[in-house]
């Protein structure tokens, strides 16, 4: 792993601006959440008919991938979420998962 990889700099600066009120917080959570609904159309357009549940899934595969990456300066991080992804992508391709009755944003969730 690169030596200057220091993780995501929204997680990051939320760590140092926590306060509700902070412009720096709203900023850092209108980014996740413009992360979300991205992975969230990409599930839409593979056609998963719980796109809202795998997106959320997803989103916190990656978050988790990034935050293991910078805390365990583990280079395989990334390979293991994808593994991961693949796996929960897959599975509702083929119907072998059923979707719950409701999915909640956990890009948007306070």
């Amino acid at each position: 792993m690169q030596n200057n990889f220091y993780g995501c700099m929204f997680i990051n600066a939320i760590g140092e601006y926590s306060e509700e009120d902070s412009p720096i917080r709203e900023v850092c959570k209108e980014f996740k959440r413009l992360m979300r609904t991205y992975i969230l159309e990409l599930c839409q357009e593979a056609g998963l008919t719980d796109a809202d549940e795998v997106a959320n899934e997803l989103a916190l595969l990656l978050e988790g991938a990034i935050v293991t990456a910078q805390v365990t300066k583990n280079p395989e991080a990334a390979s293991v979420a994808r593994k991961a992804a693949h796996t929960i992508i897959n599975q509702r391709l083929a119907g072998l998962v059923e979707p719950t009755e409701s999915a909640t944003n956990v890009a948007t969730a306070n």
